[in-house]
């Protein structure tokens, strides 16, 4: 019986080293380095962005004027496009606390329709992150829908259920400074931190939304307030209008009755003083009334002083209570002078006055 030969067995040489298979990139750990990496370099970016913003509320958030100025504007929409440009999650915006920065008052409202809008975009879009965070998994599909697998033929064998692979747990964030390794953060302690930032992110927005609407509520509040009372004014002014229209119109005619009797008040001479100097019972109430004459002529031909000192001299003659019949009798006399002594004497003498007579004749030149 012929033997059966079996071939050699070839084996690979001591020298022969065995072929080398590159590990996947997630078992040697570099996935991990370089998701640290990204998220170390992500949270410096939304630090830097979050201390200029401070910077800058410390300077403009209470000047309304300056943080419209032209340098503010650019400033704060050169922040928000690089804040848009940095890929984050519910981790990295809680601790960096970068949506409170941005979502200021003084930034939501500002005046340039520009940072407005990359305001509220940069709001919505990391409520949109938090909320994918936040949001459970998909439903299961119901019967009969185009996505479930088909119903199994009758009297064919079951399939095998399959088990869903366990759920990896979500990552752990890790730290902007000082890691020295991705296991320094606990995935749980992720999961929970995500959520409350989630939670606080979702009520940042909705703050932001009642606030907006809040403020137009306002705005429009304030302008009806303003219209009613511009037309209360209008109205209080037409009023006002038409009281001082019917208050002309009725002093106009006092305050001409009232002119013309201080014109003819004034052509006469007739004062307290006149009539009191020119009062009945008086025994020099002729004298008087000269020299109260002579006043009225000299204040008609515009010699103020002369009318002055004549109708003081009548005042004062009306006072003297015994009848004068010598120029002696007044002579000490404050305020009667040697030119009314003259025509004093005159009229003791003659009865008359000459520079009187002839005022009343019209001579008014060279009357003395």
């Amino acid at each position: 019986m012929a033997s059966r030969t079996t071939p050699p067995q070839s084996f690979p040489s001591a020298m022969e080293s065995p072929t080398k298979r590159p590990l996947p990139s997630d078992a040697t750990g570099g996935g991990d380095f370089k998701r640290a990496k990204d998220s170390a370099s992500a949270e410096a970016k939304l630090t830097a962005c979050c201390a200029e913003l401070r910077e800058l509320a410390k300077k403009y958030a209470s000047d309304t004027s300056a943080s419209s100025g032209p340098q503010v504007v650019a400033a704060l929409v050169s922040i928000s496009i690089r804040l848009a440009s940095v890929s984050v999650d519910a981790e990295l915006l809680r601790r960096t606390g970068v949506a409170k920065e941005v979502n200021q008052r003084w930034i939501r409202t500002h005046t340039n329709e520009d940072v407005r809008r990359a305001s509220s975009e940069l709001v919505h879009s990391w409520k949109n992150v938090v909320v994918r965070v936040l949001s459970p998994g998909p439903k299961p599909s119901r019967v009969g829908d185009a996505s479930s697998p088909p119903a199994p033929a009758r009297g064919a064998p079951a399939p095998e259920a399959q088990v869903p692979p366990p759920k990896a747990p979500p990552e752990a964030p890790v730290p902007a400074e000082g890691a020295a390794s991705i296991g320094d953060a606990a995935a749980g302690s992720g999961a929970c931190a995500a959520e409350d930032s989630g939670k606080e992110w979702a009520d940042a927005a909705k703050t932001q939304d009642t606030e907006t609407t809040k403020e137009k509520k306002d705005k429009k509040d304030r302008k009806d307030k303003k219209d009613k009372k511009e037309n209360k004014e209008q109205k209080v002014d037409m009023g006002r209008l038409d009281a001082a229209k019917t208050q002309a119109t009725g002093t106009t005619k006092e305050k001409k009755d009232k002119d013309k009797k201080d014109k003819k008040d004034k052509d006469t001479g007739k004062t307290k003083g006149d009539a009191l100097a020119g009062a009945e019972g008086s025994a020099n109430a002729e004298l008087s009334e000269f020299f109260k004459e002579l006043s009225v002529f000299e204040f008609k031909l515009k010699a103020r002083f002369k009318g002055m000192a004549y109708k003081k001299v009548a005042a004062l003659l009306a006072e003297v209570p015994e009848k004068v019949t010598s120029s002696a009798q007044v002579k000490d006399t404050s305020g009667i002078g040697p030119a009314s002594l003259k025509k004093i004497e005159e009229y003791l003498e003659t009865g008359k006055i000459q520079k009187l007579e002839k005022y009343r004749r019209g001579e008014f030149d060279g009357a003395e």
